[in-house]
């Protein structure tokens, strides 16, 4: 059960950096299809649509990162089964 106290921070930092990438790529994506719809505007001369491919990469970084250091720590059961309850 201590495992389980100290796999938690790690999954829900996780988990919440996933939920900001999901929005990134939402945005990201949309951007795309106004670009390559006929008539439609050019989103790539706007720099919201960097700020959001740049948020993107560092969240998934950052999830990265901390998946990592997560599998480093601790079993892959364990790690699989917070995410899981975290979720």
């Amino acid at each position: 059960m201590l495992i389980l106290i100290h796999c938690v921070p790690i999954a829900q930092v996780c988990s919440l950096v996933g939920s900001l990438s999901v929005m990134c790529v939402k945005a990201v994506g949309l951007a795309i299809v106004e670009t390559a719809r006929p008539n439609g505007p050019n989103d790539f001369r706007s720099g919201l649509t960097y700020i959001f491919l740049a948020a993107l990469l560092v969240c998934v970084a950052v999830q990265m990162i901390y998946l990592n250091k997560a599998l480093d720590v601790f079993n892959t059961s364990v790690v699989r089964a917070t995410a899981v309850k975290t979720v």
